[in-house]
């Protein structure tokens, strides 16, 4: 019986489910609808698949796993969409020629040498408005130095204008649409310092470190970004200074201080001017030079608040993924290092609806 038993249970579960008996111990029972049958099947599914593990009678969900992992994730998944993007704009841009060479009866390399057939002729006005407008990028060089670097920047920014603008025609005449979406973290930028129009299109977030030299880097970046786009661009800063910098936790400090006074910005570029001499003994006299109330600096360092504030831009740092420096988010899109202003400059004019 023990051998037969297994049998017949099995067999009579499947008898009654699948409805081909009607009647079971002398019950009459109901043929079950297969439609029925599947949307119990898809229900245990979901619930199953929604549990990732469980600990006694605690079930931890997929749900509350995401978030768990979401700052370890979020550089991952940005990764991963930067890598989908960029195969799917030269889909996209394959598909535009394509369909563009097919209108015309002509080959798709004809319709390239079209597009970038022109050369551009670059002025030594030009060249000379680009130097003072970016010295910062040339490393100390003369204009006479630059001069060839500028001219091949220019002629290759305007064959990339030529081609954008081609391919922004054809998106009209062959209607695009993209759907896929990139990763975002919604960022707390309450009581931090701000520059830039409350309502401004584009938010780059920075979580920066005044001892870091990437950071200074990504200064000129930034400023040059705020400068070129000042009313569609704001700005926010947020401590994250690295343990193995030992003056960056006493900057960091000085910095909130002097953002108590309205002085961040200027204590800023002080900051970043010195950022190899932010010995604790020189920060005073940068405050002097930034022109903050010295006994007002000097009252607020030793605040307790100050040290708390740190700890929690650091804590949240990390909550949002942010763990090197410098560290942006543009409207919630992170970046990590110091992107090249090219680069960033294409995000915004993208975010404004300009490409």
């Amino acid at each position: 019986m023990k051998k037969v038993m297994p049998i017949v249970l099995l067999f009579c579960f499947v008898a009654v489910r699948s409805g081909s008996a009607n009647a079971f111990w002398g019950k009459k029972v109901e043929p079950v609808k297969k439609e029925e049958v599947k949307q119990e099947m898809k229900q245990e599914t979901s619930v199953q698949t929604d549990i990732v593990a469980k600990v006694g009678e605690r079930k931890i969900t997929a749900a509350e796993l995401d978030k768990a992992a979401e700052k370890d994730l979020m550089p991952v998944a940005t990764q991963i969409y930067k890598a989908k993007k960029q195969r799917l704009d030269q889909m996209i841009e394959d598909e535009l020629y394509s369909q563009e060479a097919k209108r015309q009866g002509k080959s798709v390399e004809d319709i390239k040498k079209e597009v970038s057939a022109p050369t551009a002729t670059i002025s030594d006005d030009a060249i000379e408005v680009y130097f003072d407008s970016n010295q910062a990028r040339f490393s100390g060089k003369t204009l006479d130095q630059a001069k060839e670097e500028i001219r091949r920047t220019l002629i290759s920014q305007k064959a990339g204008k030529s081609k954008n603008q081609f391919l922004s025609d054809l998106k009209k005449t062959y209607p695009t649409e993209i759907y896929l979406q990139e990763p975002k973290v919604e960022l707390d930028i309450s009581g931090q310092p701000v520059r830039g129009p409350q309502n401004a299109k584009v938010t780059i977030v920075e979580f920066s470190d005044f001892q870091c030299p990437f950071c200074k880097r990504f200064k000129a970046t930034v400023d040059q970004l705020v400068k070129e786009y000042p009313n569609d661009v704001k700005h926010v800063y947020r401590n994250l200074p690295l343990a193995f910098h030992s003056n960056a936790m006493p900057a960091a400090r000085g910095a909130i201080c002097a953002n108590r006074q309205g002085k961040f910005w200027e204590f800023r570029d002080v900051l970043f001017e010195n950022a190899t001499a932010l010995e604790e003994a020189n920060l005073r006299k940068y405050a002097e030079q930034a022109k903050l109330d010295l006994t007002q600096y000097d009252a607020c360092l030793k605040d307790p608040a100050v040290d708390k504030q740190v700890d929690a831009d650091l804590a949240y740092a990390q909550q949002v993924g942010a763990s090197g420096t410098p560290t942006s988010f543009i409207n919630g899109v992170l970046f990590s290092g110091a992107r090249p202003y090219e680069e960033l400059k294409r995000v915004v004019d993208e975010k404004l609806g300009k490409n």
